[in-house]
C-alpha cells in the first residue's frame, strides 16, 4: 500500500502485512476528463521538482484542490498519512492496479477515517434545509464505487464543495439508508479492523445495495463488489463475463443459497440468476441478453434468517462446485412474480 505524507507530500511504501500506521483516505467522484485529475505520475514529478525548489505542475490541475483539503483535514485531526484512489495508484502498471482493487475494501476498512468530498453539493445553499433532499442528488450516491467505501470504513464524514463539514455516516445513518437502501444499523455501527459486519447480511441483500450505482466501465460494478463478499480475483477489462465471474468466486467461499435465487422462463428468456439483471447496466445486456429484470428486495426478506422457518441443520448447505457445474440441495419457494 502506497501511502502519502501530509508533511512533504512524499509516499511511504507500506506492506501489505503492516503495520499500517494511522491514515484518512478521500472518497470522491472522479474530474470529467479524467486527466485533470493528479495522478502518481504528477506526485512522483511534484517530488522530483521539490527537490529542486520547484512545483511539478500538478498544484494547477483542477483535481488538486480535494487533495489539498484532505490534507489540511488529516493535519487537523492530527493524521500523518492520507490515501487518494487518484494519486496512490500507479494505474500504468496492471500488477499493481489489480492488487489494489482487490485489497482496496480492507485499505478503506483500516483507515482511521474516511473523507467524502461532495464536489456538487453546497451546503450554503438555503434553497431546503432537509438534509435528505440536499444529499440524494449528489452524483457521489450513484456510483459503484462509492458503494464499499460508504460501508468499509470505521469513520465516515462528509463534506460539501467548499470543503465544510456537513454530517457523518454515524449521525445521519437513517438519511444515508434512505438514499442507499442500505441497512440504517449496519451504517450507524463503527468498523472494527478484523470484524466482518456484513456475515448477518445474505449475498442477495448485499447485491441489493449495488441495484442503483453505476459505474464508467462495466466490469466495474462485478469489480467493486469484491470486498463486499470477500473475493479475490484478477481484472480482465472488456472480457464481458465479470460478474459471472464473481459469482463462481463467491460460490467457493460460501454456502448461503440465495447466490442461486433464479427467475423463471418465460417466451423470450431463458433462466439465469437474478443478480444477472437486478444492476440493469451495460454489462448486464452483454453478458445476458435476452434476460428480464427482477425485483430483487422481495428477495431479500426470503433469505432472512428471522423469516427462514427452517433450521440450518434441516438440509445440507454446502456446495460442490465442478467443471460442468454445481451440485447443491436447495429449498424451493413460490415465485415472487
Amino acid at each position: 500500500m502506497r501511502l502519502l505524507r501530509v508533511n512533504d507530500l512524499n509516499f511511504g511504501e507500506v506492506p501489505s502485512h503492516g503495520p499500517f500506521p494511522d491514515y484518512a483516505i478521500l472518497s470522491h467522484t472522479w474530474i470529467h476528463p479524467s486527466r485533470d485529475e493528479v495522478t502518481y505520475q504528477d506526485i512522483i514529478l511534484e517530488e522530483s521538482s521539490a527537490s529542486k525548489k520547484k512545483s511539478g505542475g500538478s498544484r494547477k490541475k483542477p483535481g488538486w484542490q480535494k487533495i489539498q483539503y484532505t490534507i489540511n483535514q488529516a493535519r487537523k485531526d492530527n493524521i500523518d498519512y492520507i490515501w487518494i484512489d487518484t494519486c496512490c495508484i500507479n494505474k500504468r502498471d496492471p500488477t499493481e492496479l489489480t492488487e489494489a482493487i482487490n485489497c482496496m475494501y480492507g485499505w478503506y476498512k483500516r483507515s482511521k477515517r474516511c473523507y467524502v468530498y461532495l464536489s456538487d453539493v453546497d451546503f450554503a445553499d438555503k434553497d431546503t434545509d432537509e438534509l435528505e433532499a440536499r444529499l440524494r442528488p449528489s452524483q457521489w450516491f450513484t456510483r459503484g464505487w462509492t458503494l464499499q467505501e460508504l460501508i468499509a470504513p470505521r469513520e465516515v464524514e462528509f463534506f460539501d464543495q467548499n470543503w465544510v463539514k456537513i454530517t457523518t455516516r454515524a449521525d445521519s445513518s437513517t438519511v444515508i439508508s434512505a438514499i442507499t437502501r442500505i441497512d440504517a444499523k449496519l451504517l450507524m455501527l463503527m468498523r472494527r479492523v478484523g470484524l466482518n459486519d456484513l456475515q448477518e447480511y445474505s449475498i442477495a441483500h448485499r447485491m441489493s445495495w449495488a441495484a442503483e450505482p453505476r459505474t464508467t466501465r462495466g466490469e466495474d460494478v462485478a469489480y467493486s463488489l469484491l470486498g463486499l463478499f470477500g473475493v479475490i480475483m484478477p481484472l480482465h477489462y472488456g472480457e464481458h463475463r465479470a460478474f459471472m465471474r464473481l459469482q463462481e468466486e463467491i460460490v467457493k467461499i460460501s454456502t448461503d443459497q440465495s447466490l442461486f435465487a433464479w427467475n423463471g422462463k418465460d417466451g423470450k428468456s431463458r433462466p439465469r440468476s437474478v443478480f444477472f439483471t437486478i444492476l440493469r447496466l451495460q454489462v448486464w445486456q452483454q453478458e445476458c441478453p435476452l434476460l428480464r429484470g427482477v425485483d430483487i428486495l422481495p428477495l431479500v426478506t426470503v433469505f432472512d434468517p428471522e423469516n427462514n422457518p427452517m433450521d440450518s441443520n434441516d438440509f445440507p448447505r454446502d456446495v460442490l462446485a465442478a467443471k460442468m457445474g454445481a451440485a447443491v440441495v436447495l429449498v424451493l419457494a413460490p415465485s415472487l412474480q
